[in-house]
């Protein structure tokens, strides 16, 4: 080959971009084409089929019985996934092209105002809008502010308002933390926390997430890179079972960011601009999300199969035989490696098996990197005080023999 040749591969890819573009639907081949998506023209009607049979798809993993309606709670941040999420989810249920599914549906919100510290007024806006999107389709609205994680046992209702000392606890716990990674990292797991208290305390059988698959591919090289390999099948799974008695469904999971965009223009839906941690990144090395996000997005855009084929991937991964069902990560409720039988005692430096253990050992290797730059004793009370219910359990344990049980 010549110097200045293009090669044969290269000149195939640049003759199939000089294909001229279908003006007719490419799927129904009637209807006139108004979108590029993957290469194939497609209209309108053809679009939102396909969309809506995927998320119908995704929505009846693990049900039990297509007949009976499910209590489900929908968790909404305002952005265009979860926007799109709710929409598809009000087009279920109407039946709108297709058989209808049955769901007792009520919409969630975690308030984040305390982290990037907006006034009353402020937050009272924002927090409407957020109402308003909700209540369009009828769905009961719930909202809880992220300082409510302090209080876990007790979120049985909406706090429109938190405490005072709850809102100090959360900004000096955050404050503690320089790494902005670090605060990405654990402002997810206590929203998790957050709501899954709220869906067990509630009674909802699953809530509904609105990860797309691109933010679970860059989920799952950045959490590589953070040291989380544990948490990825569970982090990439349809059904994530991790929180005791509540189950977190990712319907939009097979929809990619330009995907929800144009479902979004198509139907004129009005997304939340809500400031978040998210927000403030100025640039890619904000953190190691962003720069993987920045990574991924560029890669996509050049390859359009780069998302789907790490989703691909990922979903060969399976937890390791050595992790143990019965401990879990007390922060994000990742199984974690079954004790050493020899392992030394941190309390007493000997293998006696009957010391209490620290708070430490029940959090996983990333959530000790993310809590590594504070005190344990900052932390909610369902991580910081697992020594005192560990110790109680054992004292208990010990004589259990010895207790009389109450015939009343």
């Amino acid at each position: 080959m010549e110097c200045g040749e293009v090669p044969p591969e290269e000149r195939i890819k640049l003759e199939e971009a000089k294909k001229p573009v279908s003006a007719i639907c490419q799927k129904c081949s009637s209807e006139k084409a108004v979108i590029i998506f993957r290469k194939i023209s497609t209209c309108w009607k053809c679009f939102e089929a396909g969309f809506s049979k995927k998320f119908k798809s995704e929505l009846n993993v693990e049900r039990k019985s297509r007949t009976s309606s499910e209590h489900v709670l929908l968790a909404f941040s305002g952005g265009p996934s979860s926007r799109a999420m709710l929409e598809a989810m009000h087009q279920a249920i109407l039946g709108r092209g297709m058989k209808s599914t049955y769901f007792d549906c009520s919409v969630l919100h975690i308030d984040e105002s305390t982290v990037v510290g907006l006034n009353d007024g402020e937050r009272a806006e924002k927090n409407q809008a957020v109402k308003r999107i909700a209540e369009h389709y009828g769905f009961p609205f719930h909202l809880i502010p992220m300082e409510a994680i302090f209080d876990l046992e007790d979120v049985k209702a909406t706090l429109p308002q938190s405490s005072t000392n709850q809102a100090l606890r959360f900004q000096e716990m955050m404050s503690s933390i320089k790494s902005n990674t670090s605060k990405e990292e654990m402002l997810s797991h206590l929203r998790m926390a957050l709501i899954a208290g709220f869906a067990r305390s509630h009674k909802f059988e699953k809530v509904l997430l609105g990860d797309s698959a691109t933010r679970i591919a860059i989920n799952l090289i950045s959490a590589t890179c953070k040291g989380r390999g544990m948490a990825l099948p569970d982090d990439l799974a349809s059904m994530d079972t991790r929180y005791s008695h509540v189950g977190f469904l990712r319907p939009m999971r097979d929809f990619v960011s330009k995907e929800i965009a144009i479902y979004n223009r198509y139907f004129n839906l009005e997304v939340a601009s809500i400031p978040t941690l998210d927000t403030l990144a100025s640039t890619p090395k904000f953190s190691i999300d962003h720069l993987t996000e920045h990574f991924i997005q560029s890669l996509q855009m050049g390859f359009d199969h780069t998302i789907h084929t790490l989703l691909r991937s990922g979903a060969k991964l399976k937890h390791s035989s050595l992790s143990c069902a019965t401990r879990r990560c007390l922060l994000c409720q990742t199984p974690l490696p079954r004790p050493d039988p020899g392992q030394h005692c941190q309390s007493c430096a000997s293998t006696c098996g009957s010391c209490t253990p620290q708070s430490e050992e029940w959090l996983c290797y990333g959530c000790r990197r993310t809590t590594s730059e504070l005190q344990i004793s900052k932390l909610p009370p369902y991580i910081s005080q697992v020594e005192e219910r560990q110790h109680n359990q054992h004292l208990r344990d010990q004589i259990k023999d010895f207790l009389l049980e109450d015939d009343s």
